[in-house]
């Protein structure tokens, strides 16, 4: 209710100054729908789709194929790094892992043990004292 409030107070303003609502259709170029959207991208997309087959139809059939080549060679030295990675950086990654991992159980063991220690401390004082009886 208050934003209908507050657009009647904003349109009052508007008036006053003698300045038109901005609503309703707009005027021109400026007024275009979904469905206009979407076509106009279909159209865009196919006019892209015919330029690049007439620039790959004026290319002449021996640069094309060395272009073939030549992304052939791009990606086997992709994979070629990919190996090299795997063979050389990833086995050291897995052992800094591996290092960290034990380094954490241990952690977590000597917490453990702290802990045990702790409950053993406590139970050792409560047999103590209940075996000295009451105390006057």
């Amino acid at each position: 209710m208050a934003c209908v409030e507050g657009r009647r107070r904003w349109l009052a303003q508007l008036k006053a100054k003698g300045v038109k609502a901005p609503s309703g259709r707009k005027p021109g170029a400026a007024w275009v729908t979904a469905g206009m959207k979407r076509k106009l991208a279909t159209e865009e997309a196919e006019r892209l789709a015919r330029l690049e087959a007439e620039q790959l139809a004026a290319i002449p059939r021996h640069v094309r194929e060395a272009q073939a080549v030549i992304e052939k060679i791009h990606l086997f030295q992709e994979r070629l790094a990919a190996e090299r990675w795997q063979r050389e950086e990833l086995p050291v990654l897995l052992g800094r892992l591996n290092e960290e991992r034990k380094a954490a159980e241990a952690v977590a063991r000597r917490e453990a043990r702290q802990r045990s220690e702790e409950r053993d401390a406590a139970w050792v004082a409560e047999f103590y004292r209940q075996a000295r009886g009451p105390q006057p």
